[in-house]
């Protein structure tokens, strides 16, 4: 264990220079754990919850091989893929895990990877069931309503900056705009929710974009670099 000369603490992590005061570390001897004024090994918690998340990852990839197997092998009594559903699963947990565990990573970034990642689950699930439309027809516009709760929640929270979801709002107006064109194509047969959650959306963007004024603008020139 070293100590810093100018700040007095010891520190636990195998580090040369004092994560406070950026000094050369100096190595303790002869001093006890009880009269030393120690700096915590800080990063030890998230290392052993990472090691976990290794453990959980490699049991649950495990357990999905041994599905695959078992799908293989019954199919012609299911004649589905099933395992595609519980692979998908096991694979959006294991982004969900690892984007909590992820602090480098802001809260917006994480509910893209979210959204990105639920909606893709609902396609494979209702792919692998033989596609009869469900998650464009009612899956999407659900996970774009969540988005929009999620958001006011968000600027509930962080009201002191309540005008940089801007960007993420209008990601909710572009999927709402995919989800009527997918409507008016065809594609799905529901009239009333597409029209729904693209009200809500462009509602709560173009009400941002008006009460937010200029933050809000200068919010959407950061993103765009116009």
């Amino acid at each position: 264990m070293n100590k810093c000369k100018r700040c007095g603490v010891s520190v636990a992590d195998d580090i040369a220079v004092c994560p406070l005061c950026d000094m050369v570390l100096q190595e303790r001897r002869g001093l006890s754990e009880e009269t030393a004024d120690e700096y915590p090994d800080v990063g030890l918690k998230t290392r052993k919850l990472k090691q976990i998340s290794r453990i959980c990852m490699y049991f649950a990839l495990l357990i999905e091989a041994v599905l695959v197997i078992i799908n293989y092998y019954t199919y012609s009594y299911s004649c589905t893929w099933w395992s595609a559903i519980s692979g998908g699963a096991i694979i959006y947990l294991i982004l969900t895990v690892r984007g909590i565990l992820n602090k480098r990573t802001g809260h917006i970034r994480k509910i893209y990877l979210q959204v990105i990642g639920l909606i893709a689950l609902i396609i494979c699930i209702d792919i692998t069931l033989g596609f009869s439309g469900w998650s464009l027809e009612v899956g999407l516009p659900c996970v774009i309503f969540g988005i929009d709760l999620t958001i006011v929640l968000c600027m509930i929270i962080n009201y002191a900056n309540w005008q940089n979801y801007v960007i993420m709002q209008l990601f909710t107006v572009l999927l709402s705009v995919l989800d009527l064109i997918f409507y008016l194509s065809g594609i799905v047969q529901g009239m009333i929710l597409p029209w729904v959650v693209l009200g809500i959306s462009v509602f709560l963007w173009t009400g941002t974009l008006i009460i937010g004024d200029r933050k809000a603008a200068n919010e959407l020139k950061r993103k765009f670099h116009v």
